[in-house]
């Protein structure tokens, strides 16, 4: 019988029932996506000049641990450190035209880059892959 207001209620409750699961799947799975994803945001720090490659690279950085944690480091392309750095060690680069340093967790580590410490943007606890090109000053 149309309009018979008995069946009404559990068709309503099974449409909205399954909109809630729709919801709390999506939220979920973002969660999931965040926490075991790879989030790893690149972050160029200089531009290179033209004809850099024709003098000797001067980029030096250096990464110090504050907590264990695994870092990769790569020199003009060539894998230079990867493993775990722990708290109060450190790894310096010789002087390059391109270094790449990826780190899971920037709370862990400090970058220093020239004699400057680096201050990347956003957030921190997202893994990074930062990259140093020579600018020839």
């Amino acid at each position: 019988m149309r309009g018979d207001p008995g069946r009404e209620l559990p068709l309503a409750r099974v449409i909205g029932g399954g909109v809630l699961l729709l919801v709390l799947g999506v939220l979920v799975l973002q969660f999931v996506g965040r926490v075991v994803g790879d989030d790893l945001e690149s972050w160029e720090v200089k531009a290179p000049l033209a004809g850099a490659e024709q003098r000797a690279g001067t980029a030096v950085v250096k990464v110090r641990g504050v907590e264990r944690q695994r870092v990769r480091i790569e020199v003009d392309g060539a894998p230079f450190f990867s493993g775990l750095l722990r708290a109060g060690e450190s790894q310096e680069t010789p002087p390059a035209h391109e270094i790449s340093v990826e780190l899971p967790d920037l709370t862990r580590s400090v970058v220093i880059y020239n004699g400057a410490r680096v201050e990347p943007l956003g957030k921190l606890t997202a893994g990074r892959r930062l990259v140093f090109i020579d600018d020839g000053s």
